[in-house]
């Protein structure tokens, strides 16, 4: 695995390393959800959790480094998230865990790309679900 080359800034990358399998059309991904990260202070006070919406937001981060590669994007660029398609979340994610995002590229729309997306701690599933990627036009939208 290697450091992802992600558009976001450092405050909001949450894919630490990412693995990709052009052949596959797939990537494994891994963050590290540090106790220290802001979002676990009010999030929730005294039962610290990480909230759902940033575990599809890894899902999406994940996608777009894979999807990036398979296009041949020589510079990380934005890649927006256009659907949520479904996702389910099957246990609470923790500050100090390590979490493994698996996303495969499904279906091509033009512009868009369909996911799958699956995210575990250890052997446990903690979500899944699909999301579709947009690619930006040249004004970022």
């Amino acid at each position: 695995m290697s450091a992802p080359e992600l558009p976001h800034g450092p405050g909001f990358t949450w894919i630490h390393e990412v693995e990709i399998d052009r052949e596959g059309a797939c990537a494994r991904a891994k963050t590290v959800l540090d106790p220290s990260l802001p979002v676990f202070a009010d999030h929730f006070p005294g039962r610290a959790l990480f909230p759902g919406v940033l575990l599809v937001e890894c899902g999406a981060q994940a996608a777009g480094c894979l999807w990036s590669e398979l296009l041949g994007l020589r510079e990380p660029q934005p890649l927006l998230l256009a659907q949520i398609l479904g996702f389910q979340f099957k246990r609470a994610a923790l500050p100090g865990q390590t979490l493994i995002v698996e996303v495969k590229r499904e279906r091509l729309y033009g512009r868009l790309a369909e996911f799958s997306v699956s995210i575990r701690e250890s052997d446990e599933p903690v979500a899944g679900g699909r999301i579709l990627l947009a690619l930006a036009d040249a004004n970022g939208r």
